[in-house]
């Protein structure tokens, strides 16, 4: 023994059983000792050097940015910090990002940001985070207890409690877990390191991200060690087709200097305010500069090359002489067992669904009753969310999306997180194909560009087929009754959309379908629209409880109507503002009112424009004159409603980060053959609302701004 390998055992601490090998220097993938032999270093430092050892690239990253500031607070800005967090959300889709200096503190920073996340939501009662067994998060007291390893607990005891373990790729087993007790997350290696390199089922991850969203138990993905390219995706859960909640992640990630990171996606990305968690070296701007540098160059031709060597490898590894398995990422039957049958997955059923959990949605609320108000017959039954004892339990199955009403303010907050989830996923671009196979059919007895062009795509992004029927190209109600039509699509296709005139007719529609039914667009209501509009508003502010909504115009039917019904149960603020004839009608009001007590929302009616928009966080109009309306309708509601157009005189008296809203089409100018018909007749270059205020920067309809809209 040398004399440092002495020293080494003489000072330092001894957590590690070194090799008895004293390394000196290196280059790339090679090092050498001190007495100058050459070893090929297969680990890269375990999971740590990612472009191997004296990068030149990364080294001139880091020492440029050391020669400018090596530390700072992080009570001030430093532009490697912010520029890192960016390039990760971009990467990922996820939305904010904490900077730590370990995997372990990673994993801290998410278990923590899970249970205020649960205890907000749920009750300080809802804790328990669920891991997987053969699992490793950190050596930390608390990761050590999210650890489902008993080896590393034996001489550090008592843990952090609230950690539940159960059996990887068992569907049922975590299921039945998450039903019986109150759990903030789900936190898990999609690869299991330390316990064995141990792949999770793709449809058992599936499965459970789908049951982690309707209960709204977080999803947390460890990517500390397969994370930062080494499994060909720069996340190895972007293999799977499931996007997380938190994602945590270290080791590669700078390339050889300590820095960890914990990414927070749409729910989670506001749940750290300050003063909630820290760390005096966390977003260090040399260790930063080394990230943006790996980041920069871990590009999608890398990650080709090393999905290409890993296909290599896997082939030549295949029936080799003394190969009994091998194990990755690569292979869609991976998992599978010598007969073809999945491990792990005994009772999967249609859509994922267990037989634990088809058991148990057997089981209706006490008074629950169907949207339309009637007791549903044949084969399906009608299903509410259910506030059980395991967390709040969202079911959608089988259900019809006729109008807000029906549906609680959770459901509705759930189905936005949702649509946040798949838009996120699309940007990031995993595929999400989870209803593959399905079909469903678009009845337009009004015909639309955006509500169609949304349900197709969308429908195809899931891996469903489209039939879209137009007003020549559906019998319904002329050769075919509506009970008919109903009765022949449902066997033929998986759900029903309809758009067209009176809400009695897709309630109708629903009422004699065995399959799901959606509203596109009635007279009375518009939901998709209101789902789009409030996943917008979201994304501009961060919240929807307590923004200042103010709805210019005529009032009177989908739109206005809508709008008021998702403020009052989502407890935004309302105000219709318009001339006393176009307020909504009294009964939905009174509705409206009562639900608005119990959220806290606010809702009024105002005459006055200048009154209605300050403090105004949202100005939202239609169009004055709908499709058919005849001639002598438009000089009346146009003389009526002027004084309500939205003009940049108008958004100036609103708070200062207002944005306008439409839902389209509208008439801001005179580019289209009505809106020309009209500005000619009654001499104005623009209904609604100005072009000028349209296409500003306060516009959330602009194309340039990429936002969503339904209708």
């Amino acid at each position: 023994m040398d004399i440092l390998q002495q020293q080494d055992k003489e000072y330092i601490a001894g957590t590690y059983a070194r090799f008895p090998l004293t390394i000196e220097g290196g280059k790339g993938s090679v090092v050498w000792d001190d007495a100058g032999k050459i070893y090929t270093d297969l680990s890269s430092g375990i999971a740590v050097n990612t472009f191997g050892i004296a990068d030149d690239e990364w080294i001139k990253a880091i020492t440029e940015q050391a020669g400018k500031i090596q530390h700072m607070s992080n009570l001030y800005y430093t532009e490697p910090c912010v520029k890192l967090a960016q390039m990760l959300c971009d990467r990922t889709g996820m939305k904010k990002v904490f900077f730590s200096n370990s995997g372990a503190e990673a994993n801290e920073c998410a278990i923590k940001a899970a249970r205020k996340y649960a205890a907000e939501k749920h009750g300080a009662d809802c804790y328990n985070i669920v891991t997987l067994k053969n699992s490793f998060h950190g050596r930390t007291i608390t990761t050590l207890a999210a650890t489902g390893q008993d080896v590393f607990h034996k001489d550090f005891l008592p843990l952090t409690e609230g950690f539940i373990y159960v059996e990887p790729n068992d569907i049922e087993k975590i299921e039945k877990v998450l039903f019986e007790n109150r759990c903030a997350a789900v936190m898990l290696e999609v690869v299991q390191g330390e316990g064995g390199v141990m792949p999770l089922d793709k449809d058992y991850l599936q499965s459970l991200e789908r049951i982690c969203r309707e209960r709204d138990i977080l999803l947390i993905c460890d990517e500390v060690q397969t994370g930062n390219g080494r499994s060909g995706k720069l996340y190895s859960y972007m293999n799977y087709g499931i996007f997380p909640d938190i994602v945590s992640t270290a080791k590669g990630l700078a390339g050889g200097l300590p820095l960890g990171a914990t990414l927070f996606g749409e729910k989670t990305k506001d749940v750290l305010t300050p003063g909630s968690h820290g760390s005096t070296f966390g977003g260090n701007p040399v260790c930063c500069a080394g990230a943006i540098n790996i980041l920069e160059r871990l590009d999608e031709n890398l990650l080709e090359g090393v999905r290409e060597r890993s296909e290599y490898i896997f082939s030549e590894l295949s029936g080799a002489p003394g190969i009994k398995r091998s194990l990755g990422t690569r292979a869609d039957d991976r998992h599978k067992d010598r007969k073809g049958r999945l491990r792990g997955h005994k009772h999967l059923h249609e859509k994922g669904r267990s037989r634990y959990q088809s058991e148990r949605q057997g089981q209706t609320a006490p008074g629950a009753q169907h949207s339309h108000g009637a007791a549903r017959t044949g084969s399906r039954r009608y299903k509410r969310s259910l506030c059980r004892q395991g967390g709040l339990n969202m079911t959608f199955k089988d259900r019809d999306f006729l109008k807000l009403l029906d549906f609680t303010p959770e459901e509705i907050e759930y189905l936005i997180d949702f649509a946040a989830s798949l838009k996120a996923k699309k940007k990031a671009g995993i595929p999400h194909k989870i209803c593959d196979g399905k079909n469903v059919a678009l009845i337009f007895e009004k015909t639309s560009t955006r509500t169609r062009c949304s349900f197709e795509v969308a429908a195809r992004d899931l891996g469903m087929g489209t039939t879209y029927l137009d007003p020549s190209g559906s019998q319904i109600g002329k050769k075919e009754s509506i009970a008919d039509t109903a009765r022949v699509l449902s066997g033929i296709y998986d759900g029903i959309e309809y758009r067209g005139f009176g809400q009695s007719i897709v309630e109708e529609l629903a009422q004699y379908a065995t399959v799901p039914v959606w509203n596109g667009l009635t007279n009375e209501f518009h939901p998709t629209q209101i789902l789009a509009d409030f996943l917008t508003i979201k994304e501009q502010f961060g919240r929807l409880k307590g923004i200042n909504f103010v709805y210019m115009g005529d009032a009177r039917y989908n739109m206005g109507n809508s709008l008021m019904v998702g403020c009052a149960k989502m407890g935004m603020n309302f105000t219709a503002c318009a001339p006393k004839k176009y307020f909504p009608d009294k009964a939905l009001i009174d509705t409206c009112m009562e639900i608005a007590a119990q959220t806290g929302a606010e809702i009024k009616f105002c005459e006055s424009p200048d009154e209605a928009v300050k403090n105004a966080d949202v100005i939202y109009t239609d169009v004055w004159v709908s499709m058919g309306e005849p001639v002598a309708v438009w000089e009346e509601r146009i003389n009526d409603l002027a004084p309500y157009q939205v003009n940049s005189e108008l958004m100036a008296k609103a708070s200062p980060n207002a944005v306008f809203m439409h839902c389209l089409p509208s008439y801001h100018d005179m580019k289209t053959t009505i809106g020309k018909e009209m500005g000619e007749k009654f001499g104005r270059d623009s209904m609604e609302v100005t072009d000028e205020v349209f296409e500003s920067a306060q516009s959330v309809v602009s194309p340039r701004r990429r936002t969503a809209c339904t209708r």
